[in-house]
Parts: structure tokens; sequence; C-alpha cells
């Protein structure tokens, strides 16, 4: 199903080359619809198609074959596939109330669904993040206390007698479920 909050992502397991306009044909129960695009730049690995699509609606997408070329010569056969739009009563949203300690460095709250970072913000007090249009599943927050300041998580330096940043963890998986809103409290 496509995602209503983003836009259609052409991915490419190799670069392609740039390509001046090419067709979009998008088939619909009640329209047919052709949009031109480009490849403006080399080494492009993904693409968005933006188009608007209603919700819940079917659709089938079809790019001509030989469309794309790769810098290895190869190409592709005519792609084609089928999906149905998502509406907003598909997704779910979360507000994380952050309560914070004072401290000489930063805080990274990082939203995780599955093993995929979700997205990541810093924080230097207290506030409450709205993760907003969330696919139902479980989610998990982890907090890092970046000392340093320089956004990441870092693990320390054996030789130079430094401690890796600490990082702390919701207690429970945040479970989202379609067109609901989800309130929690993490306190650090």
């Amino acid at each position: 199903a496509g995602n209503f909050f983003k836009p259609l992502t052409l991915s490419f397991s190799y670069p392609i080359r740039p390509i001046d306009s090419f067709p979009v044909y998008l088939y619909s129960a009640h329209d047919t619809l052709v949009r031109w695009f480009h490849v403006p730049d080399t080494f492009i690995m993904s693409l968005p198609i933006t188009i608007p699509l209603e919700q819940k609606s079917k659709y089938i997408i079809t790019i001509p074959d030989s469309t794309f070329f790769g810098y290895n010569g190869l190409t592709h056969d005519t792609l084609r596939t089928s999906f149905t739009m998502k509406s907003e009563k598909d997704y779910g949203n979360l507000m994380m109330k952050y309560t914070l300690q004072e401290y000489e460095g930063q805080y990274i709250a990082q939203l995780w669904h599955g093993d995929k970072l979700y997205q990541q913000n810093t924080l230097t007090q207290s506030q409450i993040i709205t993760y907003a249009h969330l696919e139902p599943g479980n989610y998990s927050i982890r907090i890092i206390k970046d000392k340093n300041k320089n956004g990441r998580w870092d693990a320390g330096n054996y030789l130079q007698k430094e401690q890796p940043e600490k990082t702390l963890l919701f207690q429970t998986p945040i479970n989202i479920r379609a067109f609901w809103d989800v309130e929690e409290e993490f306190n650090v």
C-alpha cells in the first residue's frame, strides 16, 4: 500500500544515468494519467515520483522498458506495480513528553521502528515531541546522553580512558494503532 504522507519513490540497486525526460503512466479506476519526469544528476539511486493521489484509491503505475540505464550499461524490462493508497485513518500519532535533568551536554531522542531509525531529535530542555503519521506497530525510544554535543553516540576511547556515552531505553515497547493517539512520558 502507498504511504499517504510520503511521495512514491523509485529505488535503484545501482546508480542510473541522467535522463532529460521519461514518462510515468498512472492508471486508476476512473482516469489514466501520464506525467513526465527527469533524472537531473548523476549517481541517483532513488527518485521521488510526485503525483497527487487520492486516499483509499487503487492505482497501477507503469514505466516503459529501457527507460533507465546504469553506468554499467544494464537496463530493465517494463516496470509495473499496483497499490492502494492508505488514508489518514491508517496512521497513529505519538506524543512523548521528555522530562530532562540539567546536563552539560545535550540529549538525543531516537524513535525506532524495529531496527530502523525513524526519527532523531536533539533536546537541550524538557519538551513534548509529537511523532505524527506513524504506521501501526511497535516502536521504541532511545535517549543518548551526548556529552560532546556531536549529534551521535560515541563508543569512547580505551586508550584515553573515555567511557562510552550513556544510553537509556524507554521501559516498554510503544504500540501504535491506526487512528489512535498515544501519550507517554520519558523521565530521564
